[in-house]
């Protein structure tokens, strides 16, 4: 038991905080609250600028790839097939037989989302790094 300095109360709710010698904060947690409560109230102008700015910055995103969407409704399509039962993830790769990667679902054409060849990690990185890589943007330069 620990005695509350701001209400002299015999409590045993107290925060806990590492830095104290005890390992507890020295106001219990009704005194906390309320002392809380007040400075909101007395800081109330603060306390909604803050909210304010908080509401108005974007909300950040998720981290995903640089993946156009129509790639994006393709992979989508596929996970949802699967999910449903309705295509089957080999569970070794078609191309060299093993069972030490996840079997991915390779599209060739995202216009055709159904259509994928299944490859596992490995084959699916090699098939890529074989595959030409798109050709830099042209610099227009001055048009003048």
């Amino acid at each position: 038991m620990k005695r509350c300095p701001h209400c002299r109360q015999m409590q045993g709710e107290f925060r806990r905080n590492r830095k104290s010698v005890d390992g507890l904060h020295s106001w219990c947690i009704e005194c906390e609250r309320a002392r809380g409560r007040l400075w909101r109230e007395q800081h109330l102008e603060q306390v909604r600028a803050k909210a304010r700015r908080k509401n108005a910055r974007p909300l950040p995103r998720a981290p995903t790839r640089d993946v156009p969407r129509l790639a994006r409704a393709a992979h989508m399509y596929i996970k949802k097939e699967v999910r449903d039962g309705r295509l089957v993830r080999p569970v070794e790769c078609p191309r060299c037989g093993s069972r030490d990667y996840k079997v991915h679902a390779h599209h060739e054409d995202y216009n055709k989302p159904a259509e994928v060849t299944w490859l596992c990690a490995k084959c699916h990185r090699r098939h890529h790094a074989a595959l030409p890589s798109p050709e830099p943007p042209k610099d227009l330069g001055n048009p003048g």
